[in-house]
């Protein structure tokens, strides 16, 4: 039972900065992209969902082979999406800076 709870709060602990950053990204700071809020709105929910689905989990002593699996899964999904949140944002700041290589002051 141990090894799956820790596999649990493994996986909803690497998916909540994933869930802070999407908001982020639904912030006054990113308005201007307005034609995927819609979409950045979605993947929160469902990622708020299999999150909810991992605590549920975490409350069950032997989870069977395909829920291990699928928590794995979601785990690794959830570091691409951090990955990818990040690359999106650095590359968004660094179209904010001007052409010398400086930053707006």
């Amino acid at each position: 039972m141990a090894m799956e709870a820790a596999l649990v709060s493994v996986v909803t602990g690497v998916l909540k900065p994933v869930i802070v950053k999407l908001t982020v990204l639904l912030s006054n700071e990113y308005k201007r992209f307005n034609t995927v809020r819609k979409e950045i709105k979605s993947l929160t929910h469902e990622l708020a969902t299999m999150e909810a689905f991992l605590l549920k989990m975490s409350e069950v002593e032997d989870p069977n082979p395909q829920d291990k699996v699928w928590m794995n899964e979601v785990r690794e999904l959830s570091y691409d999406l951090e990955d990818a949140i990040n690359d999106f944002m650095q590359s968004i700041g660094d179209k904010d800076e001007k052409p010398d290589g400086k930053g707006s002051a």
